[in-house]
Parts: C-alpha cells; structure tokens; sequence
C-alpha cells in the first residue's frame, strides 16, 4: 500500500504499509491517522511557508510519534526556544529528533538520510526509506536561479544544486516532492529538469507553488518535461493510490 495526499505548499501525507509520513504541514485537514502505525513527522525548515508549530500537538493522544526536525535556525529564534522549553509537553520534546545534513538516522525500521538545502535556512531535504519503498522531500532543495541575477551567482547556483543532487546515486525513488517556483520564470524548470533526467524517480509531485498550480500545466506542454512527462503528477488533483 502507498498513499500520498497533498496537503499545501510543500507538505504531504504518505501512507505505506508500516508507517505514517508528515512532510512540512502548515495548514489544511490531513486524513485520519490509521491506529497502530508510527507516525514520522519531518520539518524541512523553520521559515513559515514549511512549520507550523501546530503540527507538533498532532500527534497528542499517541503512541510512537517521532519529529523530525532540521536544526536550521531553529536554536537561533528565541520565539521557538520559548516554545520547545516551556510550551511544548515534554513528551513531545523527547520525540524529536534535531537532524543536521550529509547524517543517516535509523528511527524503528525507517532509514533517513538529509541533505543539504540550497537555500539561505540552512534547512534540509530528505530521503527517506521504509520496507520497499523510498521516499524524497527535497524541502527547499533547488536550483535557485534567476532571470535578474548574474551568471556568476547563477553558475554557483546551479553548483551547489548538483552537487547535493549527486549524493543521491543510483538509488530507486518511489515518489519524490520536488520545487517547482513560478517565481523563476524562464528558470523554474532547471532544479526540477536535473533531477528527473539524473536520477531514478518512478513519480514526482510538483511543490511550493502555493496557490500557482498552473504551472504545473506549464511544465507538463514545456518541451523540457518530454522524457519524464509521464511521471509528474497533478499533485493538487491527484490522490496517488497503491495497494
């Protein structure tokens, strides 16, 4: 069984057989937690278009509930040291998991490894494996170019992307979550076109679009999408189902 549902933005609800994944949930109804799997929550970073500090009382009630939380500039906002000191219930605290890039974490049967984010949040991308299937959330991971920048800051750009991107390898993505940012214009296709022409992706789910999705139209007529065009989703329309 693999579920996925989009929630908004860049967060997503993923079911599999052994496990509950939350990826960056900030707002919207996410679907009823199936009882007695474990739930993984993953926070790519702390800017307010990925956290919401609600997600950490969605687990309340439950057992085996496990955050996963890049230390970005978490420890630097003393809103957030007030919140994890003296708001947060202690057991929650105790469930979370700092996680800092190039580190491989084993929580019960789920292997995750982080990435280096090419954004200025110090934040991370994740792929994530449990049972037969493997997950990506590239976070803010993208290539961050842009029409009014210079080729320089461009180039530099671009190298910093493929080098996170080639840590990867050859390794079977089952669905990944990648950027696709209308604000790029002419350039909002280079982080998402690398990494489907350089790895191994059977699905892939456009991302941190807020309320643009039609460029996820745009990207399935642009000529670049031609090689992998069958494998991008409709994320906002699409429920991805299997058993």
């Amino acid at each position: 069984m693999f579920k996925i549902y989009y929630l908004y933005q860049s967060g997503f609800y993923i079911e599999t057989k052994k496990a509950i994944f939350l990826f960056n949930y900030i707002s919207g109804s996410t679907p009823k937690f199936s009882k007695g799997k474990p739930i993984y929550i993953f926070i790519n970073s702390c800017s307010s278009d990925h956290f919401n500090s609600d997600v950490f009382h969605l687990g309340a009630n439950r057992e085996n509930v496990h955050y996963i939380v890049a230390k970005d500039r978490f420890s630097q906002k003393w809103q957030m040291k007030f919140f994890f000191k003296y708001v947060l219930e202690k057991e929650t605290r105790e469930n979370i998991v700092w996680a800092e890039p190039n580190k491989n974490y084993l929580l019960n049967e789920v292997k995750i490894w982080t990435y280096n984010c090419t954004d200025t949040n110090n934040s991370l991308a994740y792929l994530v494996q449990c049972g037969d299937k493997i997950i990506f959330h590239a976070g803010y991971l993208n290539n961050w170019s842009w029409p009014n920048k210079t080729d320089y800051d461009n180039n530099i750009a671009t190298k910093n992307f493929k080098k996170e991107v080639d840590k990867i390898g050859d390794i079977n993505i089952n669905a990944a979550f990648l950027v696709l940012n209308p604000a790029q214009q002419n350039m909002y296709a280079e982080g998402f076109d690398y990494f489907m022409r350089n790895l191994n992706v059977d699905a892939v789910f456009p991302m941190n679009f807020k309320d643009e999705s039609k460029i996820i139209d745009f990207i399935l007529n642009d000529p670049v999408s031609e090689p992998y065009r069958e494998k991008i989703k409709y994320t906002t329309q699409y429920t991805y189902k299997e058993k």
